[in-house]
């Protein structure tokens, strides 16, 4: 939430003081997913080089536990890092790795990142190649964004029937008052 928000510092508190209280209780994937989390906030802080330290420490249990879903996360900013030190294969490796996890879980949300992390690493090296990773994350968001429209529009639907319900019921309470009273 502090990372949202924007303090970084606070966050990273936050993350550091989680890691401790499951690193105490021997917690192994709770740990894992602490340090993923906390290498999100260095991340962000342009420390990637401790975000990488924590991510090399978290994979190797996400692997043992077929963690899907935080093996594509944990894959995603690896990748990213790969991508910042300028290393293509290991970045071009770690997406893949990414996108094959979230297509088995299908998590479009992380195959969305990992796609455009592709097309970014080879945007100016392979722009054909960058082109079909390009394709690929706009119809990701396109669904993403279909799904949450679709949502709201649920939600909406709820909200109108439920006043409609109200409205109805407070009507028919007018008329028995009115009846009663004639």
């Amino acid at each position: 939430i502090y990372a949202d928000l924007g303090d970084l510092q606070k966050a990273l508190e936050y993350a550091d003081l989680a890691l401790q209280i499951d690193s105490l209780d021997n917690r192994t994937q709770k740990v894992a997913v602490r340090r993923s989390q906390k290498a999100a906030v260095l991340m962000d802080m342009g420390r990637f080089h401790d975000a990488e330290r924590d991510l090399e420490l978290a994979l190797p249990v996400f692997i043992s536990q077929n963690n899907l879903n935080s093996l594509a996360i944990t894959y995603a900013q690896l990748g990213e890092i790969a991508a910042w030190k300028g290393n293509v294969a290991e970045a071009d490796a770690a997406f893949r790795e990414s996108i094959r996890a979230s297509q088995s879980i299908r998590h479009i949300y992380i195959e969305s990142r990992a796609s455009k992390g592709m097309y970014m690493l080879y945007k100016d090296i392979s722009p054909a190649k960058a082109l079909s990773y390009l394709e690929r994350y706009v119809e990701l968001e396109d669904q993403i964004h279909s799904e949450k429209a679709e949502e709201m529009m649920q939600a909406f639907n709820v909200r109108y029937r439920t006043l409609e319900v109200g409205h109805r019921h407070h009507t028919l309470n007018l008329l028995e008052d009115r009846a009663f009273r004639a």
